[in-house]
């Protein structure tokens, strides 16, 4: 007996939200003066055979947007700026040789949580958040070092 499964499509779409939040909020954090990025790779999602080629981005841009948005209130993005920046700031404390993961799930964590809050009310922005967050992760890590 076969179980139901989930399409890739709706599989897809769960990974896009859920790392979509983690580029919001390191974009937040990226300093005004960051430039774009300009290099596309293709990005493997899970298991599936579908490839997304990465666009240039900018951060600034991303900031921009996500201030912008009426998809997330006022509070909630105070919320979610002392949020990133927390996290920012444990990352700058961080021992240099110490292993980041724990700081990359609190990432991953406030992605999803962004990406959450988008999903319905802008689902661009949300999916651009979310292709761009492998990106915003190493601009992140680059400002440390």
């Amino acid at each position: 007996m076969k179980t139901p499964r989930c399409s890739s499509s709706v599989k897809l779409q769960r990974t896009k939200l859920f790392f979509g939040l983690i580029t919001i909020f390191l974009g937040i954090m990226i300093s005004s003066t960051a430039t774009a990025h300009s290099s596309t790779k293709p990005i493997f999602v899970g298991a599936l055979p579908t490839i997304e080629i990465v666009p240039a981005f900018s951060i600034d841009t991303l900031i921009e947007r996500l201030k912008s948005t009426k998809a997330i209130g006022l509070f909630t993005k105070l919320a979610l700026k002392g949020d990133v920046e927390d996290l920012m700031e444990n990352i700058r404390k961080a021992d240099p040789k110490s292993d980041l993961s724990k700081s990359r799930s609190e990432f991953d964590g406030l992605v999803l949580k962004t990406l959450t809050l988008l999903d319905d009310k802008d689902p661009t922005l949300a999916e651009d958040i979310y292709v761009a967050r492998d990106q915003i992760w190493q601009s992140i890590i680059e400002d440390k070092t």
